[in-house]
């Protein structure tokens, strides 16, 4: 099954930006465990890197809403934080869609990851 992972990628500095893509990835190796294939989002970051401004913003918000679209399932990372406008749009889009929702919740300071079937998902 492939699954998206839903997770912030945006934040007040580079520090945690970066710790937002380790955590993204940190969630799509428990599906890997599991024996399903995450669609990371966050790796554009290299692209981002590689090409900076010669690839449009607004092409990182199509090409992620296009892979959730493709999935057979969306990961919603949950954290304790509210979840960014980025990944309610890409949530709604999935029960819009149909899709099969998990919620995967980390636990930041040990790193602990616990992935549920999320049964009526609600975006806010």
């Amino acid at each position: 099954m492939f699954v998206y992972i839903a997770y912030r990628f945006n934040d007040t500095d580079a520090g945690k930006v970066l710790a937002n893509i380790g955590t993204a990835h940190r969630v799509g190796y428990e599906f890997i465990q599991k024996g399903d294939y995450p669609i990371i989002p966050h790796s554009d970051f290299v692209m981002a890197l590689m090409f900076g401004k010669k690839i449009p913003f607004d092409y990182y918000y199509k090409s992620t809403m296009e892979w959730m679209e493709r999935c057979d399932a969306i990961a919603v990372v949950i954290d304790g934080e509210p979840l960014s406008n980025g990944v309610v749009a890409e949530l709604k889009r999935a029960i819009a869609l149909k899709k099969k929702v998990y919620r995967a919740y980390i636990n930041i300071l040990t790193d602990d990851v616990k992935i549920e079937v999320w049964e009526q998902p609600i975006a806010p």
